[in-house]
C-alpha cells in the first residue's frame, strides 16, 4: 500500500532539489493542484504512476514548473529601478570600462518579457536607438518555457501597460484587434525593441547554466527571491556572483534587499535605492584576509576558532491557528498571499453566490481587483466590506490605496487618516501619507510621518500587518530603511522651504 505521507513528502522534495521551491502546510496546496492538473493532462493513473513520470523526464518537470511558478508581471515595474540603471549605475559602469565591449544587462527571471523589453525601451529613451543598439546587449531568462514563448513573441494584454504611459504604449507597440470583438485586443511590441532582447530557458538552481548569461554587468534578479528559503536564495546568490563581470552588480525587488543581504555582495544605497555591488566585497575580503594574515603573522600563533554552543532552551510549539472550514479546504488567504488570483477568483464567487462571504473574502476580493487595477470594482467589495464593519481599519487602508493609485490625493489622506483614528499603529498609512505629503511639498508633515513609521518599527513585538487581513507586501526592516533615508531629504527640503537656501 502506497504511504500518502511518504509520497507527497517525495514531491516536496523534488520541487526543493530541482526547482528551489518550498512548500510547506499554507501553501502545499499549490503544489498539489499542480501535480493534479498535471495527472489529468497526462493520463497517469495516481500520483504515484505521475511521480515515475517525473524523475526521467525533464520535458514534464518543465510542465510543472510553468503551473508552480507566477509569472504576474507588468512593463516598467519599480520604474524607479530602471531610472537608476540608465541614470546612475551605466554611465558609472562605462566610466570604468576600459574596453569597447557592449555592457550586458540580464533580467533573470524574466517571466513572459515585460523586464528585459522595459529595460530596452528606457535605453532607447536615454540613448537613442543605434548608441544604445551598439553600448548594451540585453538578455532575458527563465525556467518557464512557455512564459518564454509568450515573451519571444512579444503581444500583451492590457493589464501588462499598468505602468505604461499612453505617450509609450503609441510609441512602441502596435495594437493587434481581435477578429471576435468580444476578445480582447493586444498590443504588439514594434519590431526594434522586441529585436534587441535575447532570451534563453534555464534554471538557476541547476549545476550549469548557459554560457551564453555569463560574464554580465547588471542582473536584474526582481520579485523572484520570494519563491525561495534562505539556505535556497544563498546558493542563488553564489551562482548570481559567478555570472557576474568582476565589478557586477546585482538590483533585486525594492521589497527585497534586506532578505538578500546575505554578505556574500556589498549592500550599497544611492538616494531611495538599494543594490549590490560584487568588486567591492571581494575588494572588502580580500582586505580582511590581508589583515588576518598579517596579525598571524606578528602574533605567530595558530587562531582557534571559537565555536557558539548549542542552545538547550526549548522553543514552545505553536498553537495551530484556528481557521474556518472554506479555508481548510482551499485557503483563500494563502492563495492571495501567493498572489494565485485565478485560484482565488472563482473560490470567492462561489462564496458570494451562496451568500456566505465574511468580510476577510469581501477584502480578499477586493485586494485582488486593487492589484488588477480594477478600481471602481474593488471599491465595490470594499465598500461591501464596510457595510459590514463601518469601522475597518483594512477597508479605510485599501480606499487610501486604491485612491493613490488613482491619484485621488485628497481622498487617498483622508482615507488613511481614518486608519489611524481606527488604529494609531497602523504604520502602513503613515509610510503612505509620508509619500503623499512629500509629493505635495508638505515637507513638515512628511518628516512627522516618517520618524512615526520608524519608531512604530522599532517595536519588533509589535506587527501591526498581522493583525489585518490585506496581505500588504511591505518588509518592515525594508520600509525602515526607505524612511530613514527620505527623512534624511525630507529635513533637507524643509530646511530649503523655510529658510530659502
Amino acid at each position: 500500500m502506497v504511504d500518502i505521507k511518504h509520497l507527497d513528502n517525495t514531491f516536496k522534495k523534488l520541487a526543493k532539489v530541482e526547482f528551489g521551491l518550498e512548500f510547506n502546510t499554507l501553501n502545499e496546496h499549490l503544489l498539489f493542484n499542480a501535480i493534479d492538473s498535471r495527472i489529468k493532462q497526462t493520463g497517469a493513473t495516481g500520483r504515484e504512476s505521475y511521480l515515475l513520470q517525473l524523475t526521467d523526464n525533464r520535458v514534464e518537470l518543465s510542465e510543472l514548473i510553468c503551473l508552480l511558478t507566477n509569472n504576474e508581471t507588468y512593463f516598467f515595474r519599480e520604474a524607479s529601478q530602471i531610472k537608476f540603471l540608465t541614470d546612475f549605475l551605466l554611465p558609472k559602469i562605462m566610466a570604468e570600462n576600459s574596453t569597447n565591449e557592449p555592457l550586458r544587462i540580464l533580467s533573470l527571471g524574466c517571466s513572459t518579457g515585460a523586464e528585459p523589453y522595459s529595460i530596452a525601451m528606457a535605453l532607447q529613451q536615454q540613448f537613442g536607438a543605434e548608441a544604445a543598439a551598439r553600448a548594451y546587449t540585453i538578455l532575458g531568462a527563465d525556467v518557464d518555457n512557455k512564459a518564454l514563448e509568450q515573451a519571444r513573441d512579444a503581444s500583451y494584454y492590457s493589464m501588462a501597460f499598468r505602468g505604461v504611459s499612453i505617450e509609450l504604449q503609441r510609441r512602441f507597440f502596435i495594437e493587434e484587434k481581435n477578429i471576435d470583438a468580444s476578445l480582447l485586443s493586444k498590443l504588439v511590441l514594434k519590431a526594434e525593441i522586441r529585436d534587441r532582447v535575447t532570451f534563453y530557458q534555464t534554471n538557476i538552481i541547476s549545476e550549469c547554466i548557459p554560457p551564453e548569461i555569463t560574464d554580465i554587468d547588471v542582473i536584474f534578479f526582481r520579485n523572484v527571491s520570494i519563491y525561495f528559503d534562505k539556505a535556497t536564495r544563498f546558493l542563488i546568490q553564489k551562482k548570481i556572483i559567478s555570472m557576474l563581470k568582476p565589478n557586477g552588480y546585482l538590483l533585486v525587488g525594492l521589497t527585497e534587499s534586506m532578505s538578500n543581504d546575505l554578505g556574500l555582495l556589498t549592500l550599497k544605497q544611492q538616494g531611495d535605492i538599494f543594490y549590490f555591488a560584487k568588486g567591492e566585497k571581494a575588494k572588502q575580503t580580500e582586505v580582511a584576509k590581508n589583515s588576518q594574515l598579517d596579525k598571524r603573522k606578528t602574533a605567530k600563533q595558530i587562531v582557534v576558532k571559537e565555536t557558539r554552543p548549542i542552545s538547550l532552551v526549548k522553543i514552545p510549539r505553536q498553537k495551530p491557528r484556528v481557521v474556518s472550514q472554506i479555508e481548510n479546504k482551499q485557503d483563500i488567504k494563502s492563495l492571495v498571499q501567493n498572489k494565485q488570483y485565478e485560484a482565488a477568483i472563482p473560490l470567492l464567487e462561489k462564496l458570494a453566490a451562496d451568500h456566505s462571504e465574511t468580510i476577510e473574502h469581501l477584502l480578499l476580493h477586493a485586494f485582488i481587483l486593487f492589484n488588477r487595477q480594477e478600481f471602481d470594482k474593488a471599491s465595490v467589495f470594499t465598500y461591501k466590506a464596510l457595510d459590514k464593519d463601518a469601522l475597518s481599519v483594512d477597508a479605510f487602508l485599501l480606499l487610501g490605496m486604491i485612491a493613490k493609485w488613482q491619484e485621488q490625493l485628497d481622498d487617498a489622506i483622508r482615507w488613511f487618516k481614518k486608519a489611524l483614528y481606527m488604529h494609531h499603529d497602523c504604520w502602513p498609512a503613515h509610510y503612505y501619507l509620508s509619500g503623499l505629503y512629500r509629493n505635495r511639498g508638505n515637507f513638515s508633515k512628511a518628516i512627522q510621518e516618517s520618524r512615526l513609521v520608524i519608531q512604530l518599527l522599532d517595536k519588533p513585538e509589535e506587527d501591526f500587518c498581522k493583525q489585518i487581513t490585506l496581505p500588504l507586501d511591505l518588509p518592515k526592516a525594508e520600509i525602515r530603511l526607505i524612511c530613514q533615508s527620505q527623512l534624511k531629504t525630507e529635513v533637507t527640503l524643509e530646511k530649503r522651504a523655510r529658510y530659502g537656501y
